[in-house]
């Protein structure tokens, strides 16, 4: 590797539910657990399972929105600094910060990804919540044409929320 190069080493996602369930009854009780861990993780390059490239920022929107265009909008940079020109999405993650308003992923109708290949797909956010969605596949979310992923508040105002987005620049 070249003095000045950059590479994104690897890339974890970890989810994990624990809970327990119990129903009282009159000698005892029954409990019913759930511990569930599941992980993804994606090494340096460009087939499955791999990735070079990561996106994270904490952003600001309203209810008119922004579009950003992670293949060649030349706008959204990396923590270095340097334009992201991505083709290939693995996994994206959004975290709505607000606490009353909700806030609207897709739709913007022209060049959408194609999860949300309709202007009228759109994943609602409610308060404090989180999306997440993976693309670990060879093929994984293609944005090379469909590129723009729209995010809005649902109603008037300002609305921060987190985003992470990490893929494949073949650069």
């Amino acid at each position: 590797m070249a003095s000045g190069d950059k590479t994104l080493s690897t890339a974890g996602l970890i989810l994990a539910i624990s809970s327990t369930f119990t129903k009282e009854l009159d000698l005892g009780n029954v409990p019913s657990s759930i511990n569930l861990n599941r992980g993804k993780t994606f090494a340096h390059g460009e087939g499955a399972n791999q990735a070079n490239r990561i996106f994270a920022d904490t952003r600001s929107t309203d209810e008119t929105g922004e579009s950003l265009d992670f293949h060649d909008g030349a706008v959204l940079k990396d923590a270095h600094g340097d334009v992201l020109t991505l083709d290939t999405v693995r996994a994206l993650y959004i975290k709505n910060n607000d606490e009353s308003a909700s806030l609207h992923v897709g739709g913007a109708g022209v060049s959408d990804w194609l999860c949300f290949a309709n202007v009228s797909d759109i994943v609602v956010i409610r308060p404090g919540g989180e999306l997440l969605m993976t693309f670990p596949d060879a093929t994984g979310l293609d944005i090379t044409t469909n590129d723009i992923l729209k995010i809005k508040r649902a109603d008037a105002g300002s609305i921060s929320y987190d985003i992470i987005v990490v893929g494949v620049d073949p650069a």
